[in-house]
Order: structure tokens, then sequence, then C-alpha cells
């Protein structure tokens, strides 16, 4: 679905700048991400936090997370607003300089979903996802922001049986990573799918309690016969978002990072 190019992470760029503390110079780090999709809807990461133009961390814009270059008035974003349970939508448009930007708009889609009008500042915590909806998806997009070292934190929500809870996650790493080669921690369990956006149909793994690893299960020729057969190998591109489906009640944090060798 998304292949990770990555332009440049470079210093003294854009909002990259330079702080004095005491006798140490710290230097932070401004990233533009270029994500290579041919998928009209894309979930796409929030890898970055706001241009501060300090050694300070804030949570990013919507409006400053996605570039215009390369799309088209009309394309929207989804943000899902945890509070009410629903969608936050822009949509970009076109001032009187002709220069393209994301506005709020309110919206039911075709499949009956109710948008309502995200503020303007509205922000975005690292690690998580959003929706591009996008007319012409023959060109890539870009993703901009500010570097933070620390790892990003998130809270994957609790459910039940009958009402799984969704929880959307990006990837906020600079880089793609294997699915299995993430530190998970405790906090998955039997019965937990992630669902990865893959062209017509999503990929779905499963959580191997016993093993510690998600899987997918592929049907395989084997033999002249037909076996499903488990891997392990699937990756979570640079700027790729997915769902993170839980059928148990408790709540648990997530960092992102990878296992310690």
């Amino acid at each position: 679905m998304l292949r990770k190019l990555v332009l440049g992470v470079a210093l003294a760029a854009a909002c990259a700048a330079r702080a004095q503390v005491g006798e140490t110079s710290i230097s932070t780090v401004f990233g533009i991400l270029k994500v290579d999709s041919r998928r009209e809807n894309t979930l796409v990461s929030v890898p970055w936090v706001a241009c501060t133009g300090g050694v300070e961390s804030a949570e990013i814009c919507v409006a400053d997370l996605v570039k215009t270059a390369n799309l088209t008035e009309g394309d929207r974003l989804l943000a899902f607003n945890a509070q009410r349970g629903a969608y936050d939508g822009w949509t970009l448009v076109k001032a009187e300089d002709g220069l393209l930007a994301w506005e709020p708009f309110t919206t039911v889609t075709a499949a009956g979903l109710t948008v309502a009008a995200g503020e303007r500042d509205a922000t975005l915590a690292r690690g998580r996802a959003i929706w591009l909806m996008r007319q012409d998806a023959s060109k890539p997009f870009y993703l901009q922001g500010q570097f933070e070292g620390a790892p990003a934190v998130v809270r994957v929500a609790g459910g039940g049986a009958d009402a799984p809870a969704y929880t959307l996650l990006g990837n906020a790493l600079r880089e793609g990573v294997a699915v299995n080669d993430l530190d998970w921690g405790d906090g998955p369990v039997a019965g937990d799918t992630l669902s990865i956006p893959d062209g017509a149909v999503p990929r779905v793994l499963e959580w191997d309690a016993d093993a510690g690893k998600w899987y997918r299960t592929v049907p395989t020729m084997v033999g002249g016969r037909v076996q499903n057969v488990r891997t392990t190998g699937d990756r979570i591109a640079a700027g790729a978002g997915f769902w993170y489906v839980r059928r148990t009640a408790d709540a648990f944090t997530f960092t992102w990072k990878k296992k310690e060798n």
C-alpha cells in the first residue's frame, strides 16, 4: 500500500532551529516524508510533532501535517474525535491568492457517516492515524513536521466480544518496520487483531498469545493442495496507518519502539 521514501530529515530547514541550554547546543530536526500511495482513501500516520522552532514538543495541527503539494481542491482529511465518537473533517480549498489550504467542512458520506467540521487549530497526537481522501491518487503526497526523539505513546481502547474497540494507530517511526519487531509489551491478548489497509481487502493479523507474535493466515499451495499457512513477516510502512481491534475490556498503553536485541 504505502512505500516509504524519506526525502530528507535535515538540520537548518524550515522550522529547524538551534537553542543554547547552558553550554549545550541542541538542534531540532525538520522532516519530510514522501508517501507513494495509489489509493484514493489512504490511512496515514502522524509521525511528526509541531514545528515549534525550539526543543519542546507539541502536537501538530491537522492543517500542518499533510502538505498540499500534489493534492487537488476538494480533497479531504478525516480525523476521529474520541470525545464525540465520530469524525471531524477538513477539505482543501483555494484562497483568493490561488494557494490551497485546509478548511473545516461538514458532510454525510455515501456510507452514511456524519462528519462534523473540525476546528482550525485541532491537533493530532503522534502515533495515531487519519484518513486522506484524494480525487487523484496518481502522485505521491507528503507529510511534514518536526522530529521528536522520544517514543510516541498511544492508548489502545478496550472493547468487548460483541462490540470490539477500534483504535487508529500510525507508524511513528521514520522508517518501515516489521510488526513483530515492535515491542508490544504485555498489552495484546488472544482475540486482538490488526487490520492494515491494502487494496480492496485489508491484511488482518491475529495475536498468538503463546508465541507472543502477530500472524496472518495465507492460503498457500502445498503439495498440490491449498493449505492455510501462517506468516509472521508483515510490515507497517513509513507513513502508514492501521486499525487495532480489541475484544477485551482492558485498555492498554502502546509505545512505538523496536524490541531491544
